[in-house]
């Protein structure tokens, strides 16, 4: 009856609420567990019933759980009670914060799990479900503690994705739970699960979808992160060159640029990754992302990371100079002249472009380079890092007597210099000095 009522009108499933009959519905389901008619209509009614947020409240308790929860193991088999109980369990911990505690128990997670397992072919249960472990990934209520569970969830999620190839909101979801969940996972979960493998494929499967690509990426930085193992095989599966080419198909996308560039500065510990994305011409592709988005924080840092990076091979530093790096990091600097923190990323970076270490050839710098680092450590005069970064950069510099030339011609550095050694006399002393030594004087 409250199933045939909920569906009416809006109206009819407040009336049931505001008459106490949603408690009703969970109290027949906890008194007659292994009744299959009752717990399909009651299913059916609190589907209708989610859609009032006062329902949520009741439903989305401890007992409501429970008792949802207990009725998915009973009928485990049923695919139509599966569906309907995960349904209403994804809203209520999209809904309801409070509700994410008790979902996190482990047992609930490995029966989520388990319903994904028994119904491969589901999208709706597949969605439903990564959506809970989701909610519970992002609220910081892993569950995934228990690492065996938690490889277990990455397995589940990862067969879902081959088997829905085509439906975004499983690639989705799926992709966003994994790359929050990884770290719990042991290190080895790259060749027991191909995680990195399938994301590379769902990329170039879904070029022009950005929510893939960007839920992707970020799997592929998850991976790489705390694991030099994976940094190579990422690498050795095409990773490098999916990337690059994502990010030359969605320049626009400021996500995307940012999430591209953080994992290949991740990736560009390796030498051989440096090496790689020199050749597919991701230091272009990161200038530009630069050039594109040069207003947003969060693309001009990890671009500036993967940078420096990079920079750290020799063949790097020209093509980095070639591709108009140089420019754009001045530009950056002028831009974001307030942040702090970009500032320091700027000087760190052209440190390790300027020099090649092999051949003592340091890069002939422009007025309009040497001016924004000028005006950087004028406006930070009492940032401690940034007088140390500034000072070993323009250290470097002096190296190339050119650039002497052109330090001596502006007459705001020895005072810099001179303020920065006083003030951070450990830090910047020694450079300091060295400096004012060889450009104080005409």
């Amino acid at each position: 009856a409250f199933w045939a009522m909920s569906a009416i009108s809006d109206t009819m499933a407040v009336s049931i609420t505001s008459s106490g009959g949603t408690s009703c519905i969970i109290e027949a389901m906890a008194t007659f567990p292994t009744s299959m008619a009752l717990q399909y209509d009651a299913c059916t009614a609190l589907l209708n019933l989610i859609l009032q947020k006062e329902n949520l409240v009741t439903i989305g308790s401890k007992h409501g759980i429970n008792t949802i929860i207990n009725c998915l193991c009973q009928f485990s088999t049923n695919v139509h009670i599966g569906e309907k109980v995960c349904i209403i369990v994804a809203a209520i911990s999209s809904a309801l914060p409070q509700a994410l505690f008790v979902l996190s128990n482990h047992a609930i997670v490995n029966h989520l799990v388990d319903c994904m397992y028994q119904f491969p072919q589901s999208g709706t249960i597949q969605i439903a479900c990564s959506e809970v472990l989701l909610n519970l990934s992002v609220n910081n209520f892993f569950g995934f503690e228990n690492i065996y569970l938690g490889r277990k969830g990455i397995d589940r999620l990862c067969t879902a994705m081959t088997q829905h190839p085509d439906n975004s909101m499983v690639l989705e979801k799926a992709s966003l739970v994994i790359g929050k969940i990884i770290s719990a996972a042991q290190s080895n979960i790259m060749v027991d699960n191909s995680v990195g493998k399938q994301m590379i494929e769902f990329m170039g499967r879904h070029q022009s979808d950005v929510n893939i690509q960007v839920c992707s990426i970020s799997v592929l930085f998850a991976l790489s992160l705390n694991d030099r193992n994976n940094k190579a095989v990422i690498a050795g599966l095409g990773g490098i060159s999916a990337i690059i080419s994502t990010m030359q198909t969605h320049l626009h996308s400021p996500l995307i640029q940012e999430k591209g560039c953080q994992v290949l500065w991740s990736l560009c510990v390796l030498e051989t990754n440096q090496v790689a994305v020199g050749e597919y011409g991701g230091i272009q592709v990161i200038v530009n992302s630069m050039k594109e988005h040069l207003a947003v924080v969060e693309v001009q840092t990890e671009a500036l990371g993967a940078l420096k990076a990079l920079a750290a091979l020799i063949s790097n530093k020209d093509m980095i100079i070639n591709c108009g790096g140089i420019d754009s990091i001045v530009e950056t600097m002028l831009v974001h002249f307030e942040n702090e923190k970009i500032i320091q990323s700027c000087f760190g970076t052209l440190s390790n472009i300027s020099v090649n270490p092999y051949t003592n050839r340091v890069k002939v710098i422009s007025r309009a380079e040497l001016n924004a680092v000028v005006d950087s450590m004028g406006r930070f005069s009492l940032s401690e890092n940034i007088q140390l970064y500034g000072c070993r950069l323009l250290r470097n510099y002096s190296f190339e007597p050119s650039n002497i030339t052109l330090m001596k011609e502006n007459e705001l550095l020895p005072f810099l210099i001179e303020s920065a050694a006083i003030n951070f006399p450990s830090s910047c002393g020694e450079r300091a000095q060295y400096l004012l030594t060889h450009i104080k004087y005409k």
